[in-house]
């Protein structure tokens, strides 16, 4: 094996350590449960950072919301709408950043892979 073949395969030991490393912190894929009157907690989990990755990308999100009964004030169903509708907006905004955060992963794979193929040089 030639010096070059040895080097070569001391990097992708030492980058694959660095991985596992790496990944041993990540908070991504973990399923994100709130219950009734948590709407600013699940906000601030969506809102955290993978200390691996950056951006959060979290597994299923679970809501246990109260739900309505018949007999319920109508003041009580207005509130149980209310945080319904702010849970499904705040679910939509991170799902917008995590599509941005996405979308720029995508861009710098392809310019990391152009720059190792040396196709965009001038």
């Amino acid at each position: 094996m030639s010096l070059r073949q040895r080097l070569a395969k001391v990097e992708r030991v030492l980058a694959e350590r660095k991985r596992k490393v790496d990944l041993a912190d990540c908070r991504c894929g973990k399923p994100v449960i709130t219950l009734a009157g948590q709407a600013k907690e699940l906000e601030a989990e969506l809102n955290g950072t993978c200390p691996t990755h950056g951006f959060l990308r979290v597994g299923t999100v679970i809501h246990l919301g109260a739900g309505e009964l018949p007999e319920d004030p109508e003041s009580v169903k207005e509130e149980r709408r209310r945080e319904a509708a702010e849970i499904s907006q705040i679910i939509g905004q991170y799902n917008e950043r995590k599509r941005d955060w996405m979308r720029q992963q995508s861009v710098r794979r392809k310019l990391s892979l152009e720059i190792e193929d040396g196709s965009s040089e001038a």
